[in-house]
C-alpha cells in the first residue's frame, strides 16, 4: 500500500513545538457538518462560539482561535470512512489533503449519516471489500486514517464519530451496529485500549457525536432531526453540539500545543519472520530519547535526537515458540511509550537416527538420538519394547527390551512425534532365542478302549509331531509350548502296543515319547457248542474264535480233540465207534492263557440204534438257572411229541434220564444233583435240543 503523506513528513525538517500554534484550522464538511457549523436557524454556530470561546479565554491576536469550513471532499460528493481510508494512504486521485495539512494547523473530518447504515460485525475478509459496512471494516479505517494522522505531528486532528440515522430511516441492528462502533472509538481507540493500535497519538481527538444525539438504542432522537424522514441535524442540534465541538476541539488542540514535548513511536508493535533481521520503528518527538529492549536477541538503536528511525535488530528464534521483545523508549519528562516486536517461532525440527537399532535376544537397551527444537514423544508398538515415553529439544530416546522367549526375531516399530512435524519412525529389532522343545511325560499307559492323551509341549518356536503306527495320530504341527493330542483307535489284540511318537523343531534335537496301549481282555468263542455224530468212528471240526493263544482238550478216552492256536483256529475232534447202544457225550474244554476265559463244547455220539437228526443246541430256556433241581424250559420247537430228556455232567457221564411229552412249556424234577455245571439234553424222533445248567 502506497503511503504518500508518510514519506512526506520523513522529509520535514524538525521544528520547535515551543514556537508551533495550534490554534486555527479547517473543518471539512458535507451537509451534516454544514448543519452543526449553522446558524441553521438556530440562535448560535460554530463561529459565533468560537468568538465566545476567545472571550472567556482572553484570546486575542495570534492566540485567539479560529477555523474556517471547506465541503471537501469533493468529486465525488461522498465521505464514507473507505474513502477517508483511501485520502490518508494518498490513493484517492481526486482528493489530495497534503495542501489541507500544509495550510492548517488543526483539521477536522467526519462522515455524514449514510455511515450509520450498518450491516453487520464482520469478519477479516471484510477488508477484501472495503465498502462493506461491518464494525470490522470500519476499526480497520479508523485505525489506518488515526496511524497516519499520527506521523503528522505538526498537525492536530480531530475525528467525528458517526452521524446518527432517526428510527425511520435506519433498523434496530444497524443502530445497535453503530452504537458500538462509536463507543469503541471513544472509549476503546482514543483511550490507548485497543489491542491492535495501542496508545492513541496525542495529535489526534475523537469527537463523540453520535453520543451526543442518540438515544440508547443508537437512534438520532426526534427533536435533532429535521424531520422523521430526514436525518439532517436541525437547529435544536446545531444549538446543543457547537459549543461542544468548540471547547473539546479547541481544547484538546491548544492542550496538545501546551505539551510540545511529545513522545509517540509506531507502530505499537511488529510482527517478524523467525529469521534474523532488522524491523524498523517510527520516533515522533523534539527532544533527545533513548531505547533499551527488554530481549537479549533484540538490540535496538540505543539513543537518538528528534524524529527518526528506531532500528530493532533481533536474531534468529531457532525455537518453535514465538517471542517478543518489549521496547521502552523514553524521554525527560514524557511517559515512556512501549512498542512491541514478535518475533515467529521457528519450523519444527525432528530427526531421530539410527532408523533401527539390532539387539541381542536377552533383555537390554537400544538408544536413539534425537534431534529436535520442541517437545516430542514417543511409542512402541511392541509391549516387549518400553521407550522413553517424552523430551524437548535434543536427547536421547531409549528403548529397553524384554528377553525374546522366542526364536523367531522380532521388531518393534517405535513412532516419534512432535505438533508441526511429520513423525519419525525407527525400529528396534531383536534376535531369537536358541531353539527349545521338551515334551512331557516322556510315556503314558492307556487302556485298550478308544480314546485321547495329551503330552505337554514346552518350546519357543513352531514344531511337528508324527506317530509311527497306523492306530495312533497326533497333533501335526504347533508353535511355542502348547498341548500335543495323541488320539488312539481301540486295540482289539490281547498283546499291548506301542506308539512312538518323534516331535522335531528346527535347531533342537528331536524328542521321542511314547504311548502305550494295555492289550485288550482276552476273547474266545467255539462253535457250535454241541455237534450230534452217529455211532460210527469220525471226526467234526469245531471254529474257535479268539484274540489271544489257546488250547483245547477232550476228556473222553474215545475222543481225541486235542489242539491249540492262536486268534481264529479249528479244532478236529476224531472220535471212535461207539459200540454201546447207548449214547455218549465228550467234553472238549478249550483253554486260554494266563487265566483268560475258557469254553466247553460238546460232542455227542449216539448209541447203536440212534438215528436221529441234530438239532442247533441252546434252542430252549431253562429257568431258574442256576438252579436248585427244579427248573422249568420253554420255547421248544418240536412240540407235541414223545422225548428223552438225559441231565449228563460235564465229564459227560449220564447223572439222570426219562421221559416226557414236549410241550411248549415243561417242569423237570431233576432231583437233587451235585453242585456244578450240567447238560439237560432232549432227544426225539424229530432231533436233539440242549442247554446248559448250574446246580447249586
Amino acid at each position: 500500500m502506497k503511503r504518500i503523506i508518510l514519506t512526506a513528513v520523513i522529509l520535514f525538517p524538525l521544528f520547535s513545538f515551543a514556537q508551533t500554534l495550534f490554534r486555527s484550522g479547517v473543518f471539512l464538511t458535507h451537509s451534516t457538518g454544514q448543519n452543526i457549523w449553522g446558524p441553521n436557524g438556530s440562535p448560535t454556530s460554530i463561529p459565533q462560539e468560537i468568538q465566545v470561546y476567545n472571550t472567556n479565554h482572553g484570546y486575542t491576536g495570534s492566540q485567539a482561535v479560529s477555523m474556517v469550513r471547506q465541503s471537501w471532499p469533493l468529486n465525488p460528493w461522498e465521505n464514507e470512512w473507505e474513502r477517508w481510508h483511501r485520502i490518508f494512504d494518498g490513493e484517492d486521485p481526486a482528493a489530495n489533503i497534503t495542501p489541507i495539512l500544509t495550510n492548517n494547523k488543526i483539521v477536522v473530518v467526519k462522515s455524514c449519516f449514510p455511515s450509520s447504515a450498518m450491516t453487520g460485525w464482520g469478519q477479516p475478509s471484510d477488508t477484501l471489500n472495503r465498502t462493506v459496512k461491518s464494525v470490522y471494516n470500519y476499526k480497520w479505517h479508523w485505525r489506518s486514517i488515526v496511524s497516519v494522522m499520527a506521523q503528522h505531528p505538526e498537525n492536530f486532528f480531530a475525528i467525528w464519530t458517526n452521524a446518527p440515522l432517526n428510527q425511520a430511516n435506519t433498523n434496530p441492528n444497524a443502530a445497535m451496529l453503530a452504537k458500538s462502533f462509536c463507543t469503541w472509538a471513544k472509549d476503546t481507540l482514543a483511550q490507548g485500549l485497543d489491542p491492535v493500535m495501542g496508545a492513541m497519538p496525542p495529535n489526534v481527538y475523537v469527537f463523540n457525536y453520535f453520543a451526543k444525539l442518540t438515544d440508547a438504542n443508537g437512534y438520532q432522537m426526534p427533536q435533532y432531526a429535521v424531520s422523521n424522514t430526514d436525518s439532517h441535524p436541525n437547529a435544536a442540534a446545531t444549538a446543543l453540539v457547537a459549543p461542544q465541538f468548540v471547547s473539546e476541539i479547541f481544547g484538546a488542540a491548544i492542550a496538545y500545543e501546551q505539551g510540545a514535548a511529545v513522545l509517540s513511536v509506531m507502530p505499537a508493535s511488529q510482527q517478524v519472520t523467525s529469521q534474523a533481521g532488522t524491523a524498523e520503528f517510527t520516533v515522533t518527538t523534539t527532544l533527545g530519547w533513548t531505547a533499551q529492549s527488554n530481549a537479549g536477541w533484540c538490540t535496538v538503536t540505543p539513543s537518538g535526537s528528534g524524529s527518526g528511525i528506531l532500528n530493532a535488530q533481533y536474531a534468529e528464534n531457532t525455537e518453535v515458540s514465538q517471542r517478543s521483545a518489549l521496547i521502552t523508549v523514553s524521554s525527560p519528562g514524557i511517559a515512556d511509550q512501549t512498542v512491541t516486536l514478535t518475533q515467529q517461532g521457528a519450523a519444527v525440527v525432528l530427526n531421530v537416527t539410527p532408523q533401527s537399532q539390532q539387539v541381542e535376544s536377552g533383555s537390554g537397551t537400544a538408544e536413539f538420538n534425537v534431534v529436535s527444537n520442541t517437545s516430542w514423544n514417543a511409542q512402541s508398538d511392541a509391549g516387549w519394547c518400553t521407550v522413553t515415553p517424552a523430551g524437548s529439544g535434543n536427547g536421547m530416546l531409549v528403548a529397553e527390551c524384554e528377553a525374546n522367549g522366542g526364536s523367531s526375531p522380532r521388531t518393534a516399530t517405535i513412532s516419534v512425534n512432535a505438533e508441526g512435524a511429520d513423525p519419525e519412525i525407527v525400529t528396534v529389532v531383536q534376535a531369537g532365542a536358541s531353539a527349545v522343545l521338551s515334551v512331557s511325560p516322556v510315556e503314558q499307559f492307556v487302556t485298550s478302549e478308544a480314546g485321547a492323551a495329551e503330552f505337554s509341549v514346552t518350546s519357543n518356536t513352531v514344531w511337528t509331531a508324527v506317530s509311527n503306527a497306523e492306530w495312533c495320530t497326533v497333533t501335526p504341527e504347533g508353535s511355542g509350548s502348547a498341548a500335543l493330542l495323541a488320539e488312539y483307535y481301540a486295540n482289539s489284540v490281547n498283546t499291548s502296543r506301542t506308539a512312538t511318537i518323534t516331535i522335531s523343531a528346527a535347531g533342537a534335537p528331536d524328542q521321542q515319547v511314547l504311548l502305550v496301549q494295555e492289550a485288550a481282555a482276552a476273547t474266545l468263542a467255539v462253535m457250535p457248542e454241541m455237534q450230534q455224530v452217529s455211532p460210527d468212528a469220525g471226526s467234526v471240526v469245531f471254529s474257535v474264535f479268539s484274540n489271544t493263544s489257546w488250547n483245547a482238550v477232550c476228556n473222553a478216552t474215545w475222543c481225541n480233540a486235542e489242539a491249540s492256536g492262536e486268534g481264529e483256529g479249528q479244532i478236529s475232534a476224531v472220535y471212535e465207534a461207539n459200540p454201546s447202544e447207548d449214547d455218549r457225550i465228550a467234553v472238549i474244554t478249550v483253554s486260554t492263557l494266563n487265566g483268560g476265559p475258557s469254553a466247553e463244547v460238546l460232542l455227542l455220539q449216539e448209541g447203536l440204534v440212534t438215528n436221529v437228526e441234530i438239532i442247533q443246541a441252546g434252542t430252549f430256556t431253562v429257568f431258574p438257572n442256576p438252579s436248585g433241581g427244579q427248573v422249568r424250559i420253554s420255547g421248544l420247537s418240536l412240540a407235541g411229541g414223545k422225548t428223552r430228556w438225559l441231565l449228563a455232567d460235564q465229564a459227560g457221564r449220564l447223572v439222570k434220564s426219562g421221559e416226557a411229552v414236549l410241550q411248549n412249556e415243561m417242569f423237570f424234577d431233576l432231583g437233587k444233583p451235585a453242585q456244578g455245571r450240567y447238560f439237560l439234553i432232549l432227544k426225539s424222533d424229530s432231533g436233539t435240543q440242549w442247554a446248559s445248567l448250574i446246580i447249586n
